[in-house]
């Protein structure tokens, strides 16, 4: 009996191995598949992302080809208004083209004198304008010299400030 005892008990223990070892087996199918659907689930929403950004990259294509279209519009109707300007500017009649030309000559002729200076007697104060639009107020002015010296005195500090225009029309102002 002690044989049939010990063969007994070999086999109750190759048994609870075999239990404990499928069990285990069991345990890490379970693992296994529960990772098998979190990877089918990653895969889903990666497909899902990729055919947004699929469609968004459509979408963007889309939009850049109305874009494209709407400058090759703009550049054509930019040329129309081009090539309506020039010919309205050579259709003009014989009077009118002499009258824009003597008009050419004399804002070249303005444009071309050197800057002027007016004074005006009630408060001692003179405007420098060059003929562009740039004008100076100096206060209590005396001019000096054939290129347009100006010198100006602060009685209260005793600076001398000279302000001068030169043949090129720029305006110096030393202290």
């Amino acid at each position: 009996m002690k044989f049939f005892s010990k063969i007994l008990y070999q086999f109750l223990e190759s048994k609870n191995a075999t239990v404990k070892k499928l069990r285990e087996c069991e345990k890490n199918a379970r693992k296994i598949g529960h990772l098998e659907n979190r990877l089918a689930l990653a895969h889903a929403a990666l497909r899902a992302i990729r055919k947004e950004k699929k469609d968004h990259a459509h979408e963007i294509a889309e939009r850049d080809a109305k874009i494209a279209e709407l400058e090759k519009e703009l550049f054509h109707l930019r040329n129309d208004v081009t090539e309506e300007a020039v010919s309205e500017h050579t259709e003009l009649e014989p009077e009118e083209e002499a009258k824009a030309d003597v008009e050419v000559e004399a804002d070249t002729d303005q444009l071309e004198q050197k800057p002027t200076v007016q004074e005006d007697e009630d408060d001692d104060v003179v405007v420098l304008d060059d003929g562009n639009g740039v004008e100076v107020d100096v206060s209590i002015l005396h001019r000096i010299g054939e290129d347009e010296d100006i010198i100006e005195e602060d009685s209260a500090n005793g600076e001398e400030r000279c302000v001068s225009v030169g043949e090129n029309g720029v305006l110096k102002i030393t202290v």
